[in-house]
Order: structure tokens, then sequence, then C-alpha cells
């Protein structure tokens, strides 16, 4: 299903109701860390009422690595530039082959994979032949995939895995689409600038109606006032609350060299969204990167671009302001090119 369509959600109920009312043992798994902590923060939850021995939360990276040391090969323990290089399936086909058998490797009755467009070319079938307690798993096992190819991030130069495993799992398991986006919820205007995102032909001169503002930026410095003026504006009188705000970069503006990083660094205002700052309150705004928002959801997303002329920027546009509710305020850099 495309972004909004209610996947993470949908996960959470298979949980909820095969961890409750079957009292099943389950294992979910995804690739991006602030989406683990948003599915930690909902299972924890009390209201939630499941037994914490029930379901056991990993992100796909750390299982990796959990899988290379329990086979006792070091050269099957991902790092982080296996990463890079595209290496991380052969290590958990390496590992997984070592230790198939072994008696101390966990096993589950169901797996859950959430945004899976970020697994499918890292093993996961592997895994989920290994994990499943049942024979023939694939055909036999209990496991819930949830993707999106439009989120998949483009320039992979090899996507035979990815096709492959994804159609492996299509053939053998019940497939079902989800079309609406339950995000979007007060117009037009929003669900068209999405569209433009992924179709890379945003329009900086067009109106998206009042749920989406566009404006240019010239530097680093100018671009963190027009943030604070327009968060100020969200956060008035009768406005929104501040954690119900997200503010996400294109990656190349929070490198450690990025002017934008020294700035934010020295806003008390400000503050880096991580894992173990989650689930807490907190009075700042908080920002990050498009990419790594991927199955999140805030009321007002506030998106700011380095140049439109990277297509690059236009898909984490995309996965950015499809994380939007309700209002989408995009600032881009219209610098003219030295």
């Amino acid at each position: 299903g495309p972004p909004g369509s209610g996947k993470s959600t949908y996960a959470l109920d298979i949980i909820m109701r095969l961890c409750k009312n079957e009292g099943l043992k389950g294992l979910y798994l995804c690739w991006n860390e602030l989406l683990l902590a948003e599915m930690q923060s909902r299972i924890t939850d009390p209201s939630a009422e499941l037994p914490a021995d029930r379901i056991s939360t990993k992100l796909y990276f750390d299982l990796a690595v959990e899988l290379g040391e329990l086979s006792g090969d070091r050269a099957l323990i991902p790092t982080k530039e296996t990463v890079k290089r595209g290496g991380v399936r052969e290590c958990v086909k390496g590992a997984v082959a070592k230790i198939r058998n072994a008696r101390n490797l966990e096993k589950y009755d169901f797996i859950v994979v959430d945004e899976a467009q970020d697994i499918f070319d890292k093993g996961i079938d592997h895994v989920i032949k290994a994990l499943l307690k049942v024979n023939n798993p694939l055909q036999n096992g209990r496991y819930y995939i949830f993707y999106d190819d439009s989120q998949d991030y483009p320039g992979n130069e090899d996507l035979t895995h990815y096709i492959r495993t994804r159609d492996m799992f299509r053939s053998n398991a019940a497939s079902y689409n989800l079309t609406s986006n339950l995000r979007i919820n007060t117009g037009h205007g929003l669900d068209e600038f999405i569209r433009d995102a992924f179709s890379g032909c945003l329009d900086t001169g067009r109106d998206y109606g009042k749920d989406v503002s566009v404006k240019g930026y010239g530097t680093a410095a100018e671009a963190i006032a027009m943030l604070k003026s327009c968060l100020a504006r969200e956060k008035g009188p009768g406005g929104i609350r501040a954690e119900d705000c997200l503010v996400l970069f294109t990656w190349d503006l929070l490198r450690k060299d990025s002017p934008f990083v020294q700035i934010l660094e020295h806003e008390e205002s400000f503050e880096l969204l991580k894992p173990d700052n989650y689930g807490s309150s907190s009075s700042k705004i908080r920002y990050t990167s498009m990419l790594k928002a991927k199955g999140l959801e805030k009321d007002v997303i506030v998106l700011v671009s380095s140049s439109l002329r990277d297509a690059k920027n236009s898909f984490q546009i995309f996965i950015g302001a499809s994380r939007a509710r309700g209002k989408i305020v995009m600032l881009y850099n219209n610098a003219p090119l030295r």
C-alpha cells in the first residue's frame, strides 16, 4: 500500500490479535530505527495490555548482526560498510546456513515485517525460513509483510534480489493491495503535492491550496528564520502542539559539515529526533531527515530541501510529504547557481 494507507496500523492490529487472543509469540522487524521506536511505544502502552514476553521488536540490521555472531564466523557479521556495498543479504544467507538447526536459535509463531521495501534485498526470505517454527515456512508459516514499492529508494543498480524476493513472497502468500491514503483528510492539495513529488514534477509556483505552503530560501540562516516563523504561526493561540509538528530535511542538509547542523545545534527550540527521546514529550520542535521518517506521521510536516535540481530530492520530498496528516510547509533552496 502507499504511504498513509495504514500498513503499520494493520501490523500493530495483527500483533495484538495474535499475541493477546491466540497467545502466540511473534517477531516484529523493520529497518528504520524511528519506526521501531514508534511501534515499541504502541506495543508497550499500558492500554494495549500486551504481555511483554509475547512480541520481540528488532531492527533488521541488529538481527542480521545477531545471526552473524551466532554463526561464529566474523566475516558474516554485517557492518555499516556492508550495508553501503549491498552485502547484507550474503551475510544473512551465510549465517542462516550455518545456524539453521542450532539449539540456541530463537524461533517464532509469526513474523511481521514492516516497510519491507527496505529489506527485500537483504535476505529477509532466509530469515523467515529459519525463524518460523513450522516446516516449509513459506507455504505454511504465519508471516505478514507490509511494503510500498514507491518508497524503494531510486538508484539501486541491481534490483534483482528485491524483485525476486518480493515476487517469491507474493507467489506463496495471500496478497492484498491497500489503496486509501488515510492521512490526507483536509483537501486535495496534500494529495496532489505528494503525487507531484512522486512523479518528480513539483511545481513551486503552483497553488496547492491552503494545506500546502511552498517557499524558497537563499541561505541556511534564512531558512531557519523562515522555519521558526512558520512554526510560530502554527503554534499560535489555538494552534497545534510542538509534538504534532515535525521538521524533515533532505539528507545532505544534516551532514556534519552542513551550516544547518551548525545553526540547529545552537537553537534551543529545536531537538534532533532520536530513538531514545521518541517516546517522551517535549516543548521543542523535533527534526530528522526525510528518509528516516518512513512510517511516521504528524499533523504538520515542514520540509526543508536543498536544490530541487537534484532528482533525488524529489524522492525524499515524496517520503517526507507523505508523513503529513493535515498540512505541509516546504522550504527549498532557490539560490542561483554559481
